[in-house]
């Protein structure tokens, strides 16, 4: 890793790829500023921990989405940027003082911001490129649904509705349910995608966005601390697991919502999921 550079991400133009520490810096105190800890925290605290991974993954976001957009050949006009932070401005914020006091409390100046508008923009124009891309129902996949559902969904005192009738509610929901699956499995793609072209600095490489990611545990750590069931039992004193921060789903990013709306995460360490399970079971009598 280049002196100065905390990561790389790899096939993205030009230098955007390339992740400074003035950059990472910069997005921890905003990250602190959005989570109302001021000043931001040093390296070795329980705080830093936990903001370098929302930081550093604040950063990935718009280049990981950037990338995405170039290589299908997607793009975002200065003109949109624009009327995005005029239509910001003009539903959001009264006046303009009241626009400038929400970036100086955030830590974010106006590039900042068209930055999160243009990943935005970005992120849903892919969005509808996949769900636009996505085929519609087949006529047999129709009729399926149909058979299943019509003594149930369309069965009334005078008779079952002909499918004729129904038929644009069934087209409709499978267009949702076909697209849903087409976004889901783009989000799993798009992330994996990613963060193997992630490259981190050994001192971030426990951020588990970094494809050298050091399995969550702290440098110089136990490894024992954090297996489901270590050899001869756990050590009295573990370490605390750095916290798994859920990735944000692209499109939901925005500068009154800069972590975006969060995907569901496998929990770690490895064993837990079962446990959880034998634990709600338990709970429940079963």
């Amino acid at each position: 890793m280049p002196a100065g550079d905390v990561a790389i991400v790899e096939g993205i133009p030009g230098d955007l790829g390339t992740v400074t520490e003035a950059e990472f810096r910069r997005s921890l105190a905003q990250t602190a500023a959005q989570s109302g800890i001021a000043p931001p925290p040093k390296p070795g605290s329980p705080e830093y921990d936990t903001l370098r991974e929302a930081a550093l993954r604040g950063v990935f976001d718009p280049i990981w989405i950037r990338g995405q957009a170039a290589e299908m050949g997607i793009s975002v006009a200065p003109q949109e940027v624009e009327e995005a932070l005029r239509t910001l401005r003009s539903q959001s914020y009264k006046t303009k003082r009241e626009y400038d006091e929400y970036l100086q409390k955030s830590d974010y100046t106006q590039a900042d911001v068209e930055v999160l508008l243009t990943t935005q923009l970005l992120s849903t124009k892919v969005q509808e490129r996949i769900e636009d891309e996505t085929p519609p129902p087949s006529e047999g996949e129709i009729e399926d649904y149909y058979e299943a559902a019509k003594s149930s969904k369309y069965t009334t005192g005078k008779g079952v509705k002909p499918l004729e009738e129904v038929k644009p509610q069934i087209v409709k929901l499978l267009n949702e349910q076909a697209a849903e699956r087409a976004s889901s499995a783009y989000l799993r793609d798009y992330i994996d995608r990613w963060t193997v072209r992630t490259f981190c600095a050994a001192d971030f490489a426990v951020v588990s966005h970094c494809s050298n990611f050091r399995d969550g545990r702290p440098p110089e750590s136990n490894p024992a601390c954090y297996e489901a069931e270590p050899e001869g039992g756990p050590p009295e004193v573990c370490e605390a697991p750095v916290p798994q921060v859920k990735p944000a789903q692209p499109g939901t990013v925005s500068p009154l919502s800069p972590e975006g709306q969060k995907l569901a995460q496998v929990p770690q360490p490895p064993g837990l999921e079962a446990a959880a399970a034998e634990a709600a079971a338990a709970s429940s009598g079963e």
